[in-house]
């Protein structure tokens, strides 16, 4: 566990992790919505930031989601993300 995260708050994140890929292992940050993780030609962890958002419009039309890693972050909530932060 992170010692960062306070343990309600790891508690609540594993539960999100588990409930939105049903996994519990690292594998959780690969998940694209629907499983679809094995038609990328490389796994999400090893994608930049700018191309998760510029995939997420294929993957909309191609799995009706751009939802992808452990928390199934949408496309528009990591453009958001990323002005907001840098």
């Amino acid at each position: 566990m992170d010692p960062t995260v306070p343990s309600g708050a790891a508690i609540l994140l594993d539960f999100m992790r588990e409930t939105e890929t049903g996994r519990r292992d690292a594998t959780a940050y690969d998940t694209l919505f629907g499983h679809n993780e094995r038609h990328l030609p490389k796994p999400l962890t090893r994608m930049t930031l700018d191309e998760v958002i510029a995939a997420g419009p294929g993957w909309t039309r191609a799995y009706k989601s751009s939802a992808a890693g452990a928390y199934q972050f949408m496309r528009a909530t990591l453009q958001g993300l990323k002005s907001e932060l840098g």
